[in-house]
């Protein structure tokens, strides 16, 4: 599954439960010839509200690979940087591969949500 499968994937699973997402571009892109500021450097890649009113950041990884390579450097020192801001807000942030990784966590982190469970048939 390629990586713009997953976060298909992924945003429709959080639909499905009821959550507001929005896909975030961040850092700069050409567009037209001129450059264009997107959201801040390390910005998760769905901004998520639960259905609970919790702030929910869902970061995607390629594979668990990538997961375990954050050194500290270039974006993933920004992206780090994002989550500590987060949580320390009381935000979660979750860095996922896959779907079910995605459903694990929410399960794990956020287990009182009924829609969850009924969505995932459980």
């Amino acid at each position: 599954m390629s990586e713009s499968d997953v976060l298909k994937a992924c945003r429709e699973y959080l639909k499905a439960l009821g959550w507001e997402v929005t896909r975030v571009h961040s850092g700069t892109a050409k567009r037209r010839g001129h450059m264009m500021r997107l959201a801040d450097a390390g910005t998760s890649d769905f901004i998520c509200c639960a259905p609970s009113g919790r702030y929910v950041g869902v970061e995607l990884k390629r594979s668990q690979r990538d997961k375990k390579h954050d050194n500290g450097q270039g974006t993933l020192a920004a992206q780090s940087e994002f989550k500590k801001r987060v949580l320390g807000l009381g935000g979660i942030v979750f860095t996922v591969a896959s779907v079910e990784e995605l459903r694990d966590g929410i399960r794990e982190r956020l287990s009182g949500q009924a829609k969850e469970e009924k969505a995932s048939g459980a």
